[in-house]
């Protein structure tokens, strides 16, 4: 791994999914990956790029730099297309910064939003709003009234 600097920017995607995504990796060979990482974010898939800030918040090195551009990255994309956002990644950004803890509390509020508008779509997964609840009630990290109108759905 001495020779990481000259991997293609397709061995260190490779490297990524082997290793990070699959929580394979040590700490140390995350730490060491993570500079490198940084600089070809761009390339990755959003949930990609959600799979890394999970897989770096569970071995535990997860520098809040890192952590705020992937926030970046990911409040970018639902502001810009959040309805292009396919349900299963809506549901894969809940679990990752709810149970990462990591995001701004304006970052939240952004994604209790895109949830909610989403609901006529969720209607037709209860499952996957039925996870999406799960994650927001088990975390705090969402409103009540949240809350509320997917219990209201689910039960429905």
């Amino acid at each position: 791994m001495k020779k990481i600097g000259e991997f293609s920017t397709q061995s260190l995607k490779e490297v990524a999914r082997g290793f990070v995504f699959s929580l394979r990796g040590s700490k140390q060979l995350c730490s060491m990956l993570l500079p490198r990482l940084r600089l070809i974010m761009s390339e990755f898939t959003l949930s990609e790029v959600c799979f890394m800030l999970y897989s770096y918040h569970e071995v535990g090195h997860l520098p809040k730099s890192f952590a705020q551009e992937i926030e970046e990255i990911v409040k970018k994309k639902m502001m810009e297309n959040g309805d292009e956002i396919s349900l299963k990644e809506l549901a894969l950004i809940v679990k990752v910064f709810c149970t990462s803890r990591s995001a701004h509390r304006n970052f939240h509020k952004l994604l209790e939003t895109t949830v909610l508008m989403r609901i006529p779509e969720l209607r037709q997964d209860i499952k996957t709003m039925h996870a999406i609840g799960f994650q927001f009630e088990s975390s705090g990290l969402c409103s009540l009234d949240t809350l509320k109108s997917l219990k209201k759905e689910v039960f429905q």
